[in-house]
C-alpha cells in the first residue's frame, strides 16, 4: 500500500511540474488586421489582433476586460469578396493615407491593414477612415467581431452576416 502511495505521489508530482499551459489558442495563419480605439467602457486604448488562415479567422484581444479570444469561418461570400480585394491589389502601391489624414487617432495606436509581401504593409485603416481600396477588408473585421459577440450590425433592419454560423471554428 506504501509503495501504491509513493507511485502516485511521484506521478502526480511529475504531471504538476511539466511545461507551463498557455491558456491562449496556438495563432494560425497571418497576422492581417489590427485595432486600437479608446474604449469608452474602460480604462484606456482597446487593442487586438486578427489572423486569417483561408476562411477561419480568429481575434485575439490584447486590452480588454470584456473580449475574449474569438473565431469564425467566414461566409463564401465575405472570403470571396475578401480575396478579390486583396487581389486587386497592387503589392508595389503605398496604400498609406493622403498626407495629413489621421483617421483621429494620432494620440494611440490606430488600427492597420497586414498584407503578406506587400512593400508598405502595413496600412492606417479603420472602418471609418481607410483607402476604398482596403475599406472591405477593415469592414470585415468590424462586421466579424460584431457577430462573434452576438451583436451582429444591422442597418434598416438588415443584417451584412459575414460569419458562416453553421461551421464552428475548430
Amino acid at each position: 500500500m506504501t509503495s501504491r502511495r509513493i507511485l502516485v505521489s511521484v506521478v502526480t508530482s511529475a504531471l504538476a511540474c511539466g511545461p507551463a499551459v498557455d491558456d491562449e489558442p496556438e495563432r494560425i495563419g497571418h497576422l492581417e488586421y489590427d485595432y486600437g480605439y479608446w474604449a469608452t467602457w474602460g480604462d484606456g486604448w482597446e487593442t487586438g489582433e486578427w489572423y486569417r488562415s483561408g476562411r477561419r479567422i480568429e481575434l485575439f484581444p490584447e486590452q480588454n476586460p470584456y473580449l475574449t479570444h474569438l473565431c469564425g469561418t467566414l461566409t463564401d461570400e465575405a472570403y470571396d469578396h475578401l480575396e478579390r480585394t486583396i487581389a486587386a491589389l497592387d503589392p508595389n502601391v503605398d496604400y498609406a493615407l493622403p498626407p495629413g489624414e489621421s483617421c483621429g487617432w494620432s494620440d494611440g495606436p490606430g488600427s492597420r491593414v497586414h498584407l503578406e509581401g506587400f512593400a508598405h504593409s502595413p496600412f492606417l485603416c479603420d472602418w471609418l477612415c481607410c483607402r476604398d481600396e482596403l475599406a472591405w477588408i477593415a469592414s470585415t473585421y468590424f462586421l466579424a467581431a460584431n457577430e462573434l459577440s452576438d451583436d451582429p450590425i444591422e442597418v434598416h433592419g438588415q443584417s451584412f452576416p459575414v460569419i458562416d454560423a453553421d461551421l464552428p471554428c475548430d
